[in-house]
């Protein structure tokens, strides 16, 4: 029988770290009553179980430890069943139901941490649980706070060569707080509680949006803002609780690359800092939903600093239906060809965008040609993260507002823009040179109040549909569908989540 109260421990043992791993952030009541109706059940068919045992023990056996207290902490055993010495205390479960674990001759479990005491029949058992126990902390425990160092204001570490941006206009810190709270303001009434007022200020002053978007949405409404413009918000009211499953019930087989991958996503940030801590797990969590959620195009690399950047602003769930919307197209065409084997997207935009430096920048077009430069050289992860992985942070905020808003046309304006600001020095390089200086452009280039308005000021609208089409001729079929389509995505999306 010290089997069978073996598989009890272990299973409270594994449901312990479940809930401690995978919930990093509270659930809201809804969801949390629905998680408790699986357990309900699952605990009443474990209850059954127990019952068939307990009846065919002997009657003669020692008590062993009670199961562990009901409530949403962890606890130690308590008193056992005074008949049956196999039925010990283990880790009590969490959301109200007691633990089941393990005890021989009278010695009951104590919170699941030292079921078994070595004995006649189970010599080497209580050694065998303190290492499986050892290896549980090393590998899923968080790993220690990283020491403090100053950050600035997103949460990235300083570089101790770093300064802040100053204020070019000379503005004192009370101005510019002033002039902060009135855009804050107005912005709140834009949107209204909740963003209720959203979509019918939108329909009634289009440019206004347009506009204050391009001067930069506040950073205390940001989050808000981005599931508003993404459509995110439609696609996680029409499908609750999915994530939850995708999280808890499903496995991905990219669980490994994740894990692997995800101390290199913003590794000065001091969310993501900690080994195992709250950041990291919520990145796991995301990641590993959205390629359980779409396996043909499952995880790559460059979806990190997406979701890294999400989660800064909004919780997990939230971070998730962003991810979806931008891959799957609820507002603007589908991205996720940018991660589809291959990766058939970037090679067209790619093949885009050379073809615009070629047009507006003429005479560098024709330089990169003679040094043999194609924009795959420099150009890839500006699309496949959106600028999220080496720009300055605020720069790419405010090109994900944009973005988010406006399609991925963006992306094409900044790089274009990039290339013009510093064409004079770049048409003197030859190719060593050349490679470097396009991968580390120049701080004062990085200045969104000078570059995002020459951006603005580049069109490419009717072209980029234009290089599409000539691009879908040559390559035979589609790389993305047409913008007509675009609205019909989140009942796409809603139904093929249904179908998990």
């Amino acid at each position: 029988m010290g089997d069978v109260g073996l598989v009890y421990y272990l299973y409270g043992r594994c449901w312990s770290w479940s809930r401690k791993n995978l919930f990093t952030k509270p659930f809201e009541d809804e969801r949390e009553e629905a998680v408790d109706r699986v357990l309900h059940k699952a605990f009443h068919d474990l209850n059954g179980k127990l019952g068939e045992v307990k009846r065919a023990l002997p009657k003669d056996s020692n008590s062993g430890g009670g199961g562990g207290g009901g409530g949403r902490q962890i606890s130690s055993g308590g008193g056992g069943y005074p008949d049956y010495g196999a039925i010990g205390g283990g880790t009590g479960f969490p959301a109200g139901y007691g633990g089941y674990g393990a005890a021989t001759n009278g010695v009951g479990g104590y919170g699941g941490a030292n079921v078994f005491e070595a004995t006649p029949e189970f010599p080497t058992m209580n050694f065998t649980l303190v290492s499986m126990e050892r290896k549980k902390v090393e590998e899923f425990e968080p790993g220690p706070v990283p020491p403090q160092r100053p950050v600035d204001r997103f949460g990235f570490v300083k570089l101790e060569a770093s300064n802040e941006t100053v204020n070019k206009n000379g503005a004192t810190a009370n101005e510019r707080e002033s002039r902060l709270d009135k855009r804050i303001k107005k912005w709140r009434r834009m949107i209204g509680v909740g963003g209720s007022d959203w979509k019918h200020f939108v329909r009634r002053k289009p440019h206004v949006v347009k506009r204050r978007i391009r001067k930069g949405i506040p950073d205390c409404l940001r989050g808000l803002v981005w599931q508003l413009i993404s459509g995110s918000r439609d696609l996680l009211l029409m499908n609750p609780g999915v994530y939850e499953q995708l999280v808890i019930y499903e496995t991905s087989a990219s669980e490994l690359d994740i894990i692997r991958d995800i101390s290199r996503t913003f590794p000065s940030h001091v969310f993501f800092q900690q080994r195992h801590g709250p950041g990291q797990r919520s990145l796991y969590n995301v990641l590993k939903a959205y390629s359980v959620y779409d396996r043909d195009v499952g995880y790559v690399q460059g979806m990190g600093f997406l979701a890294g950047l999400l989660l800064l602003y909004m919780s997990e769930d939230d971070a998730f239906w962003l991810l979806v919307a931008l891959l799957k197209g609820a507002v603007h065409a589908p991205m996720e060809g940018l991660y589809l084997v291959g990766l058939p997207l970037v090679q067209q935009y790619l093949c885009q965008f050379e073809q615009l430096v070629k047009e507006h920048l003429p005479k560098l077009g024709d330089h990169f040609t003679q040094e043999t430069i194609s924009p795959s050289m420099y150009a890839s992860q500006w699309f496949i993260t959106v600028f999220s992985y080496s720009f300055p942070f605020h720069l790419a905020l405010r090109i994900w507002d944009v973005f988010l808003y406006e399609g991925v046309k963006i992306v094409f304006q900044v790089g274009l823009a990039l290339l013009k600001y510093c064409h004079d020095d770049l048409i003197k390089l030859p190719f060593e040179k050349l490679i470097h200086a396009l991968r580390n452009f120049p701080e004062d280039a990085m200045n969104p109040d000078v570059l995002l308005p020459m951006a603005y000021s580049i069109k490419v609208s009717v072209r980029l549909e234009e290089l599409r089409h000539e691009y879908e001729r040559r390559n035979g079929k589609p790389v993305q569908p047409a913008e007509s389509s675009e609205k019909q995505q989140p009942q796409t999306v809603k139904k093929k989540q249904l179908c998990l």
